[in-house]
């Protein structure tokens, strides 16, 4: 799995102007990217031209920044798949500060008509630009999976404020009264040097500044850690399911910004660098190209990220499994061959040394079966009496189960065959014959008009 982090848009910070805004991104100079083998263990990193980046037939994921996106909460509208994004246009329209024709909205994965969910949204030109940059590069993304997502099953609908693409977070201004049951369940802490790809704000502080990041019933949000708005929007303390993290650069300066939750926070804030987000994020089902950003060989893109997560580390009990029974069934079925196997021997060197005991004079023993019978109707000869195949006993057999009144045609006799012809025989007449002779060994061929008769031949070991 190749990972790829995009850079955040510069419109989204008003201290920086760019000329064309709204014009797609004509190339990428670097990108800051991970390898991922398994798509839970950080393999190779670091800084490179998208021309130059590693691909072996990986998937592609492109992770987006906190500030890339707006998150909202909405009831998903029943519409059909076609339609969905005009219908979610119409729906939040009125919620976003940028217009809306110019946004890009991706659904929770699972979201069905009708049920509450989160609703990404970024802008379409930026994103479409970056992709198309990559694309010419030769870097095709097949996933794009935001860096930091809102909890999905916390069973509540958090009163969401307008917001857009150009406001930093989802939540309101300093002091606002924020969701009953918006609580913490992720804030990660890093320095503006680290965010340097993505552009954040450090409040106008140096580089050094401390950035809080928050996930939580009311979205993603993004704050530089200076002043008191980060701390007013946290509880104090901060509860023992928020989960807290820091980069290795902000993990000083982490402790000391959670002093006043030390009693809770200390022991739990854990190391996290951005190569490690980038693989977490990537093990989320999130995935923002939809609608018109949808891949457009969905078949191929489905066929190959099922491949890689056949492989990854939460299929590994099942091919474990699987390679169990294989093994097993292998080592049954030989099992099986072998002792067919020395019970045929066993059954070949019987009939062999029944054969030499019947019949001293056979030297050499070729098919034990052929050459016993084949002695055994010599002996009948010499003897003077019918064997099975001689006319006298197929005459018998045919005579006994011959239909009454029924008068025939034509008789021949060749190689230990009896055929019998007549015109009388038709339909269930036919299969008389054969019905009386089959259950005492013999074989009997019967059709409209005819029937042949000969003695069945024992199956050879």
């Amino acid at each position: 799995m190749l990972l790829i982090l995009l850079p955040a848009r510069p419109r989204q910070h008003p201290r920086v102007q760019t000329p064309a805004d709204d014009a797609p991104a004509a190339s990428v100079a670097e990108v800051f990217f991970v390898q991922s083998a398994d798509g839970v263990n950080v393999g190779e990193s670091g800084r490179t031209a998208p021309a130059l980046l590693p691909r072996r037939g990986e998937v592609v994921v492109a992770v987006l920044p906190e500030e890339a996106l707006s998150w909202l909460s909405i009831r998903v509208p029943k519409a059909p798949a076609a339609r969905m994004n005009t219908a979610l246009l119409g729906m939040v329209e009125d919620q976003l500060l940028d217009d809306g024709e110019h946004c890009h909205f991706a659904l929770a994965p699972g979201a069905r008509p009708g049920s509450t969910a989160w609703l990404a949204v970024t802008d379409r030109a930026w994103l479409a630009g970056q992709l198309a940059a990559l694309k010419a590069a030769g870097v095709e993304v097949d996933r794009v999976v935001p860096v930091m997502a809102p909890p999905e099953a916390l069973g509540i609908e958090p009163e969401m404020p307008p917001v857009g693409l150009a406001r930093p977070s989802a939540f309101n201004e300093p002091g606002a009264n924020r969701a009953a049951g918006a609580v913490p369940v992720h804030v990660h802490l890093q320095t503006g040097a680290e965010l340097a790809d993505a552009e954040l704000p450090t409040g106008g502080q140096s580089d050094e500044e401390l950035v809080v990041s928050v996930a939580s019933a009311d979205g993603v949000a993004c704050w530089p850690a200076s002043g008191t708005l980060a701390r007013r929007l946290l509880p104090d303390p901060l509860p023992d399911s928020c989960r807290c993290t820091a980069s290795p650069a902000a993990a000083a300066a982490a402790d000391y910004w959670l002093a006043g939750a030390r009693a809770r926070v200390e022991a739990r804030v854990t190391m996290l660098s951005r190569a490690e987000r980038m693989v977490e994020a990537a093990a989320s089902a999130w995935n923002l190209r939809q609608f018109s950003l949808a891949v457009p060989n969905r078949g191929g893109t489905a066929l190959r990220a099922g491949w890689n997560a056949w492989w990854g580390p939460s299929w590994r009990p099942v091919r474990y499994g699987l390679a169990g029974l294989v093994v097993v069934q292998l080592i049954g079925l030989n099992a099986s061959a072998w002792q067919q196997r020395s019970a045929l021997a066993d059954r070949r060197a019987a009939m062999v040394q029944l054969l030499r005991a019947s019949h001293p004079q056979v030297r050499a023993v070729l098919d034990a079966p052929l050459q016993m019978q084949r002695e055994t109707e010599t002996l009948r000869a010499v003897a003077g009496r019918a064997g099975d195949s001689d006319l006298e006993v197929l005459l018998q057999a045919a005579a006994s189960a011959w239909p009454p009144n029924t008068p025939t045609t034509s008789l021949s006799f060749e190689a230990g065959r009896l055929t019998l012809a007549s015109t009388d025989l038709r339909g269930p007449a036919a299969e008389a014959p054969a019905a009386r002779l089959r259950p005492a060994g013999w074989q009997v061929q019967a059709s409209d008009g005819s029937v042949v008769i000969s003695k069945a031949s024992a199956a050879k070991p």
